[in-house]
């Protein structure tokens, strides 16, 4: 897979996997076309005539085999100088009979040998334009999504106007736009909730940085009609700890992830009741961690450390680190937005961005569009067209949904779709998967922003996938989403 070169991260497909590898041709569409990977490599080896390479020199010879490896991604891993150049005679003689040969095509097939499948979004209609163009002279809040016509959640904060101090949070629940309950919360303010089967579990913190005391992370647990149950103020020893996810357990426990003092990665388990009876803490040093997502008896997390790395870390129910994962490539930034276990498999719904040259490591920061910066600054050019910045961007953006083995962490399929950053991976009623993609279609480029340099809109797409991984179809949600970088 030349184009995002997912082959640098698959080192450890066994090399079984080739036996398995003849997956039956997808449904033809006019959105869904094969990615090519590895037939193309196996069929130009084979190709190659009788002594094209043969030199009389032994080094000439060798450097010509390792040019001939490095050309069609062959590894040299274990192999003596002789074995190289034996290997590389075998195929180019069309001999095949060296031992080492089927070894070597095996180990290369067997890491290139991932299906993959591009998905085409058509081009935007002039009922597309115009719906665009509403909403850029609208008012956005007034934009609605499918969810929130339903029964859902909203919450805010109020802070004095003088000193910013923190007063009180408000927390609703509506079902479409008519309002069935609301709650004051004075101990902390809310950062998120978790709807639970009976109910709804609201967090948050205390505004230790405005006070200059402890921040604690809290949790309250309300029913269906707004009654509270229980309330929690979590006190593990930290000075600052905050919550990053919850999860509602068979036994009608909870499950509550914690960051501590900025260093620490928690694993709190509690009754129905609301009383702590198990916690487990591991010092991650200045790693953050968000995403986390439930896997058999575990739970996967992502990490990302403060030169925004990010790696993959798989976590036993009692909250011991037990593996990790790690997605990079030679030319190519990997961002992963969501995960979730589906088919006994782990689906990344992630995005591509190109690395920056060599040549401009330290002098400009990590960053998604790095290379579209570099030439804008490098031309001077601090206005830019709609028309000539959104190709751009949607040439820097690519989404793909890796299908990963559960084991090893390493893409067997993916699903890409050009000009388009993956987002959230949910399921359904009829336990479908749905990933969502936002589809870059307008922007902007503002340099003297402080809280971003490029904005636009983006349209949402919905693919569904059944219960066994197979896609089904794209859905056009018709709703809009802010692009903010």
């Amino acid at each position: 897979m030349k184009e995002y070169k997912l082959l640098d991260m698959l080192e450890n497909i066994d090399p079984a996997y080739i036996e398995a590898a003849s997956v039956p041709e997808a449904k033809k569409s006019n959105w869904l076309v094969r990615s090519g990977i590895a037939a193309a490599c196996f069929v130009l080896i084979f190709s190659l005539s009788v002594g094209i390479y043969a030199y009389a020199k032994e080094t000439k010879e060798y450097n010509t085999a390792i040019e001939f490896f490095n050309e069609y991604a062959l590894p040299t891993e274990g192999l003596s100088r002789s074995e190289i150049k034996k290997v590389y005679q075998d195929i180019t003689t069309e001999s095949f009979s060296y031992s080492k040969t089927a070894e070597v095509i095996t180990r290369s097939l067997s890491s290139e040998q991932i299906e993959g499948y591009e998905i085409l979004q058509k081009n935007p209609s002039p009922e597309d334009v115009e719906k665009l163009w509403n909403y850029k002279n609208s008012d956005n809040d007034n934009v609605q999504n499918e969810d929130q016509k339903k029964k859902h959640y909203k919450y805010w904060s109020d802070y004095t106007t003088d000193t910013r101090e923190f007063v009180k949070s408000h927390f609703e629940k509506y079902d479409g736009e008519k309002l069935l309950w609301n709650v004051s919360i004075s101990d902390f303010y809310v950062t998120g909730y978790k709807e639970i089967s009976d109910g709804v579990i609201v967090y948050g913190k205390t505004p230790g940085f405005s006070t200059g005391e402890d921040s604690y992370a809290w949790m309250t647990k309300y029913d269906i009609d707004g009654n509270i149950i229980w309330k929690v103020r979590i006190e593990n020893g930290f000075s600052v700890e905050y919550i990053s996810g919850v999860f509602e357990e068979k036994d009608g426990g909870y499950t509550i992830f914690t960051r501590g003092d900025h260093s620490y990665f928690c694993l709190s388990r509690y009754t129905s009741d609301g009383k702590r009876v198990h916690f487990k803490k591991t010092d991650i040093d200045d790693n953050s961690f968000s995403n986390i997502t439930r896997f058999g008896d575990g739970y996967l997390a992502l990490f990302c450390n403060k030169l925004v790395e990010e790696k993959i870390v798989k976590v036993d129910r009692d909250g011991n680190i037990t593996d990790s994962f790690c997605y990079d490539s030679e030319d190519s930034y990997y961002y992963v937005n969501d995960m979730i276990e589906f088919d006994g498999k782990i689906y990344l719904s992630t995005y591509v961005v190109p690395k920056m040259p060599p040549e401009l490591e330290g002098i400009l920061a990590k960053t998604e569009l790095a290379n579209v910066t570099y030439y804008l600054w490098k031309n001077n050019i601090t206005e830019i067209s709609e028309e000539e910045l959104t190709p751009m961007l949607r040439d820097n953006y690519t989404a793909m949904l890796l299908v990963c083995d559960p084991d090893v962490g390493t893409p067997q399929e993916f699903y890409s779709v050009k000009g388009s950053i993956g987002g959230a991976l949910t399921t359904d009623a009829s336990g479908n998967l749905l990933w969502e993609v936002e589809s870059i279609a307008t922007s902007y480029y503002s340099p003297y922003t402080s809280s971003y340099t490029f904005g636009g809109t983006c349209y949402l797409y919905r693919y569904v996938f059944d219960g066994t991984g197979s896609l089904l179809r794209q859905e056009e949600t018709g709703e809009i989403t802010e692009l903010r970088r």
